[in-house]
Formats: structure tokens, sequence, C-alpha cells
């Protein structure tokens, strides 16, 4: 009932704004008030998304977490700024084409929000590069299955 009594009050004063023509008289308060608001729903937002799993990030994100895992690999391998970027373009060419989607593909750590390792990143000491190599060995469906319908021999 309260709630209905504020809405036509305010209804009253936005109508008496409007014949009257000023502007000015919109409450300053309000509009601080609901802007405080929109600040705190954002930031709650944005700490949601952040401890978000892997396969949950969107892809703006993955890229920022692979960048900043490429920073720590580069101080570790000794890497150059040219193979730095390669490998930069390596991991986004390689996350477009889905070869790390998955939480398993990936060891991300929600509460520091940081990759903690990449298990299918190898890296080649002589040709100093990375490749990503699946580790996982797909079984074959056929051997599951039974022995099948054995053929009618026509005459």
């Amino acid at each position: 009932m309260a709630d209905e009594e504020c809405q036509e009050l305010k209804n009253i004063k936005y109508k008496n704004m409007l014949l009257s023509g000023n502007i000015n008289t919109i409450n300053t308060t309000t509009i601080n008030s609901k802007q405080a608001n929109i600040d705190m729903f954002l930031d709650k937002e944005s700490q949601l998304n952040k401890s978000e799993p892997w396969n949950k990030l969107n892809k703006t994100a993955k890229i920022t977490q692979l960048n900043e895992y490429v920073e720590t690999i580069s101080v570790e391998h000794k890497l150059s700024s040219t193979e730095i970027a390669t490998l930069k373009s390596y991991l986004t060419e390689s996350l477009d084409k889905k070869k790390l989607q998955h939480v398993k593909d990936v060891q991300y750590d929600k509460s520091t929000n940081k990759i903690r390792l990449i298990p299918c990143l190898h890296f080649n000491p002589v040709t100093r590069k990375f490749t990503i190599k699946r580790q996982e060995k797909r079984v074959s469906t056929l051997k599951s299955l039974g022995a099948g319908k054995p053929k009618k021999q026509g005459f």
C-alpha cells in the first residue's frame, strides 16, 4: 500500500515537473542512489563472473588468462618477445579450434583466477616451439558392440 502511494507521489511530481517546464527539480539523491545501486550490482556481477570455472568463462576472459599464463611460462623457458607473441597467437588459435575448452584441458584455479597448468601444452627445446598434444585415448565403440546378426545366405 505504501509502495503504491510512493509511486503515485512520484507520478504527480513528474507531471508537475513536465507542466512547469522546470527540469531542475529532479531529486539528485534518487539519481545518485540509483547510480550506487547499479555500481554495486555490476561489482557483484563481475565478482561472480571471476569465480567461475574455466569452461564457464567467456572468450575474452579466457584469452586474458592465457596471456597471463604465457607471461609466467616465458620466464620459465626464457622465451624471446617474438616467441611470446607466437605462443599467444597459437593459444588463441587453439582456443578458437576448441582445443582448450574443457576443464581437463586447462588446470584453472577459481580462487586466484589464474591458470596453474596446461597439461597438453608441450615445449620442444630444440625447435623452441610449443605444441598441444591431446592425451586422451578414445576407445573404439566397435569393441563394445556385440557380434551382430548373422547374414542369411540366399539360394
